[in-house]
């Protein structure tokens, strides 16, 4: 730090701003003779030290103005009052003894928590955020124990290519010792052109890229990248001293379980809770808390899947929950990130971003992932980034089953059922998931040759959201193309949804239908309608809530067929009708019955011990 500063020659303003602040707090602290230590990162010391010159001016534009070590200072002399920066605002009222008054009240008024993190290598790397960060920490590591003896350093670039092309192997890329060997040398070459005693790390880097990377800047290229994240960052963590009082996330955590009456250490049974976040303040702060944990891979809570009624969605969730001997020390991995559980699931997401952006992202599915896991965590700035990721990757790159998911989930944002939401965000989240809406319509087109039951699913739900916000006019043209000209599955579902958007008479489908099976006399045919009754059939639920004698016409003509052409037809039947949702099957068995009469009464009345024969 001494010497980056030394090198740097002009400190920035926003630096020298945030220094002065520091000053004055120290200053504030050593009233009346108190002696103060003060942990700062090693740039920043020069500044705080008596008799030590500092380069650049003192304050943001005065560079005349006395540091803390000056005669002035040293005999008692107020410091300057800070300038507008980040540590105190332009015009910041300041004490007598030059410290702003705000940030002085804060201090004496405010409980002050101190946290021991034992801090890892990717962290410590300028590019995981970290604005006092250095490049690759651990080769700094390597280059600080060679001592500066070039032998030594020569040794450790050796050791660092041969690892690098083991990383680059085991991604299935070609690198061996010759890869290795050439790289070293051209490495050497470099320094000695450069008048230096060993190679350092941009000699490192370019003969990297040069015998390594091979001009591809995707595939091996990539590969590349994270090799050298590995071998050149690392992902060493440091180590707290055991005579450190425990501090950080772990006793923040365990304090807010035993506030929400949660498995903490001091009741560490497990057992199985059931929220109501909507309805309860209680389990609201629960199901924050248990999904901030979640995210931060705590391994405290294991959500369990919700039965909902009918086609709906459960408004409540179920956690099974359990403290092991495993969560704190996950905490405290988890803990680099944040003293509290929301820091911690902040820092993670972050980093989850980050990474997503260094490998080519973020795709659709990891947008909506990301906002979802912020919108639950409580955690409206995150909540802001996402959506802005969303207006900008999903109408472009998201399918029609994404641009719905992304649709429901913007809803949930705008009726305030997800908690990570500030007033900005839920009109964004409107207009947004307008936006979104028009994009699925205007992409039916794309899903014609499509044989994924997912899409047809899709292509369903589409028809619910549109016809709640009037579109059913605008999918005509779409619809009609892919009931004429698109695969069998996506037939079948399109003809269906033009009968639920009030397209076509729900007679006519029934005719169709009916028509699928009698066409179906060849084993194309029948493959054929195997896939169109799936897509019909995909609607099912809808259709027969809307018109329930829609698919009459159908069960009448397989009522007619005679035994051997309903026995060549029954394998494509049976495969279209695993389409169904039980909520479906209930639905449609209910209409078989009334068509029946009764229904078939499939009890044994036979006496027990005639059973038990």
């Amino acid at each position: 730090g001494w010497a980056l500063r030394t090198d740097a020659g002009a400190v920035p303003a926003t630096d020298l701003a945030r220094e002065a602040h520091m000053r004055g707090v120290i200053a504030t602290a050593a009233a009346g003779g108190r002696r103060v230590a003060a942990v700062i990162g090693a740039f920043h010391a020069p500044a705080l030290l008596a008799d030590t010159p500092v380069p650049g001016p003192r304050s943001g534009a005065d560079a005349s103005v006395a540091g803390p070590g000056s005669p002035e200072t040293s005999a008692g002399t107020n410091p300057p009052a800070p300038r507008a920066g980040r540590g105190a605002g332009a015009g910041t009222a300041t004490g007598p003894d030059g410290a702003p008054k705000a940030a002085a009240a804060a201090v004496a008024g405010a409980e002050v928590v101190t946290s021991f993190v034992a801090y890892s290598f990717d962290l410590l790397d300028s590019r995981s955020g970290y604005p006092a960060g250095i490049r690759d920490p651990l080769w700094q590591q390597a280059v600080f124990e060679a001592g500066g003896d070039p032998v030594r350093l020569r040794e450790a670039a050796s050791a660092a290519l041969t690892r690098l092309c083991r990383e680059l192997r085991g991604a299935g890329h070609t690198a061996g010792t010759g890869e290795a060997a050439e790289a070293l040398r051209l490495a050497c070459d470099l320094a000695v052109l450069r008048g230096l005693p060993a190679p350092g790390r941009g000699e490192l880097l370019e003969a990297v890229t040069t015998v390594l990377g091979q001009g591809e800047p995707l595939g091996r290229g990539r590969a590349l990248a994270r090799a050298l994240e590995a071998v050149f960052v690392g992902t060493g963590r440091g180590r707290t001293t055991p005579h450190a009082p425990r501090s950080g996330l772990g006793p923040s955590v365990e304090a807010e379980l035993a506030a929400l009456r949660l498995p903490s250490p001091e009741d560490p049974a497990p057992r199985e809770v059931r929220l109501d976040p909507l309805r309860s303040e209680l389990d609201g702060r629960r199901e924050v808390l248990l999904q901030r944990l979640l995210v931060c891979g705590a391994s405290y809570g294991e959500p369990v899947g919700v039965a909902a009624t009918g086609d709906g969605t459960a408004l409540g969730s179920k956690w099974r929950l359990s403290w092991t001997p495993s969560v704190p020390a996950r905490l405290d991995l988890a803990g680099v990130r944040g003293v509290t559980a929301a820091q911690a699931a902040a820092g993670t997401l972050r980093e989850i971003a980050r990474r997503e952006a260094a490998e080519g992202g973020p795709t659709a599915a990891q947008v909506l992932a990301g906002l979802a896991a912020a919108a639950r965590c409580d955690l409206p700035e995150l909540v802001d980034v996402r959506l802005e990721e969303a207006a900008a990757v999903l109408p472009e790159t998201a399918g029609v089953a994404e641009l719905l998911e992304a649709v429901d989930l913007l809803e949930g944002l705008r009726r305030g059922h997800l908690p990570g939401a500030s007033a900005a965000a839920r009109e964004a989240a409107e207009a947004l998931g307008g936006d979104l809406l028009d994009s699925a319509v205007r992409s039916l087109p794309g899903l014609a040759g499509s044989d994924d039951p997912a899409d047809a699913a899709a292509l369903v739900a589409l028809s619910d959201r549109a016809a709640a916000r009037r579109l059913g006019l605008r999918m005509d043209a779409a619809l009609t193309e892919l009931a004429e000209g698109g695969s069998p599955l996506m037939r079948g579902a399109a003809s269906a949804v033009r009968v639920l958007l009030d397209l076509d008479p729900a007679a006519g489908l029934g005719a169709r239908a009916a028509a699928w099976v009698d066409g179906a006399a060849t084993a194309e045919g029948r493959r054929a309608l195997a896939r169109r009754i799936a897509g019909l059939l995909t609607a099912a639920g809808p259709l027969l809530e809307t018109s329930p004698a829609a698919l009459t016409p159908l069960l009448d003509r397989v009522d007619g067929l005679a035994d051997e052409a309903f026995l060549q037809r029954l394998p494509a039947l049976r495969a279209g009708f695993d389409a169904l949702s039980p909520a479906a099957r209930d639905r449609l068995l209910d209409t078989v019955t009334e068509r029946l009469g009764d229904r078939l009464d499939l009890t044994l009345d036979a006496p027990p011990a005639l059973l038990a024969l």
